[in-house]
């Protein structure tokens, strides 16, 4: 299992993450969990990640204090803290399994051992 630097590592995040005027490390909450926040430019307003890797799984927690993050700053949060060549997904769970612990997060994940089945290149 990759620690969470190690999936942090793969990405564009490594180029930016010592610039104090972009990135801000909050807390490592262990080696599988990095907690930071964007506070400036790609993004309008920062944005707070947390990044896991665990249970066989990689999780980013995307929140902002008053919105839901957009389409494009999801985009951008999967294009740092992922590999080109992987596949990050949002759920829709059934409600019964639905946690919402914050109004304006959203969640992307990869599993480690059960590929995501995409639907035919012509759907995407």
């Amino acid at each position: 299992m990759r620690s969470c630097l190690e999936i942090l590592s793969n990405l564009a995040l490594t180029q930016i993450i010592h610039d104090p005027e972009i990135f801000d490390v909050d807390e490592a909450i262990d080696s599988y969990a990095l907690v930071f926040q964007f506070r400036t430019q790609p993004f309008a307003a920062p944005i707070r990640v947390i990044a896991a890797n665990g249970l066989g799984w990689d999780h980013v927690s995307v929140s902002l204090q008053t919105r839901c993050p957009s389409w494009s700053e999801m985009k951008m949060i999967k294009m740092l803290c992922f590999r080109p060549d992987e596949l990050a997904v949002q759920l829709h769970p059934p409600v019964s399994d639905n946690i919402d612990v914050h109004p304006f997060c959203l969640h992307l994940w990869r599993s480690h051992a059960h590929p995501f089945v995409m639907p035919p290149r012509e759907l995407v």
